[in-house]
């Protein structure tokens, strides 16, 4: 079976001009080059042909080169700020968190898309002094360049400090299992066991350990004998 092929000039009419209607958020004309052909249900602003032309992958995928979303879409729209109303906005961060890694590992972030992203005032931050169930209005919207705020990588820690220093709005085992992805964007020094320094201070009467006391003397009769 042959299949058809695009002339030269129905690739120019498609390279110089918005053919592709795309019927939602809102109806509109698009460029196939703004397109995508598959992505992740979490990217919502990029336009996603194989929902309404499924039956058009040829056309699209294969002649006229529409990919799946890479990670430039996925840093688009990990940049784009939300407001602080917005609905779970705790829940999609971390889910943006984690799709940014995963498109990280397939290839790599560029230098550009770095300093993008430690830019984007995104990341939503406990404020000091919240008080537990004051709903979104204890958030401010920060950046990773932003200073005075942490990422509860430990539990101790982040249960010792809660409410008393800025902290990222995310929990502390999704924090660790992101740890290569912060420290790729140069956060190291915000986790909060770094950050952190954790003295210990006798008190109290001394509590004899009788049976660490019997190895020991066992130990030293042993050395004396040499």
């Amino acid at each position: 079976m042959l299949l058809p092929t695009l002339t030269r000039l129905d690739r120019r009419e498609f390279d110089s001009s918005p053919l592709v209607f795309v019927p939602q958020p809102e109806p509109r004309w698009l460029s196939h080059t703004d397109c995508v052909w598959t992505a992740p249900k979490l990217l919502t602003r990029v336009s996603k042909l194989m929902i309404y032309y499924g039956n058009c992958e040829y056309l699209f995928h294969s002649l006229l080169g529409v990919k799946a979303a890479r990670t430039r879409h996925v840093v688009d729209e990990f940049c784009e700020p939300l407001s602080n109303d917005a609905d779970n906005i705790e829940q999609r961060f971390e889910a943006m968190l984690f799709l940014l890694a995963r498109f990280h590992r397939k290839s790599s972030l560029t230098d550009d898309q770095i300093h993008r992203i430690r830019s984007a005032p995104v990341l939503p931050i406990l404020a000091k002094g919240f008080a537990p169930g004051a709903g979104l209005s204890r958030m401010e919207m920060q950046s990773f360049r932003d200073k005075d705020w942490y990422i509860p990588d430990k539990v101790t820690f982040e249960a010792a400090l809660r409410g008393k220093v800025n902290m990222l709005a995310l929990r502390v085992q999704p924090a660790i299992k992101l740890k290569g992805l912060f420290e790729d964007l140069g956060c190291e020094r915000k986790f909060l066991s770094e950050a952190a320094t954790q003295s210990v201070r006798p008190h109290g009467g001394a509590v004899p350990n009788v049976h660490e006391e019997q190895e020991l003397r066992e130990r030293l009769r042993y050395v004396s004998r040499y």
